[in-house]
């Protein structure tokens, strides 16, 4: 399974989906999250046991519309991907992710996307 971000759906807690490209990698998963104008909370609980990333619904509004095209995605997945083709593909899916994400019960309630590393 491997070390990799999970959007937590329900605080008691159920896993939803998984995010690809980021096994390992809670950093880059952050810097990724920054490049694509995503404002969020880091809570690292231990190097390498858990990295939980929250953030708010409306951070999210602005990502049906982004414009990908100027973003170099390969640093963010340079572990992953071969070229900037495929890590442009995996941070499309990766932000598509996210955006049904926000459409859970649990984000709905609390107004945010909890994610976790584990």
């Amino acid at each position: 399974m491997g070390y990799r971000p999970h959007i937590v759906e329900k605080y008691d807690v159920e896993y939803g989906e998984r995010i690809d490209g980021f096994s390992w990698m809670p950093g880059k998963f952050s810097d990724f999250l920054y490049a694509i104008n995503i404002n969020h909370q880091w809570q690292q609980v231990e190097e390498g046991v858990a990295d939980d990333f929250i953030i708010p619904v409306k951070e999210l509004e602005n990502l049906k519309n982004i414009d990908t095209s100027k973003i170099n995605f390969m640093e963010y997945f340079d572990d992953e991907c071969d070229n900037e083709q495929e890590a442009k593909e995996l941070a499309e899916k990766a932000i598509k992710d996210l955006i049904k994400a926000k459409k859970t019960h649990c984000c709905k309630q609390n107004s945010e996307i909890r994610i976790s590393f584990f």
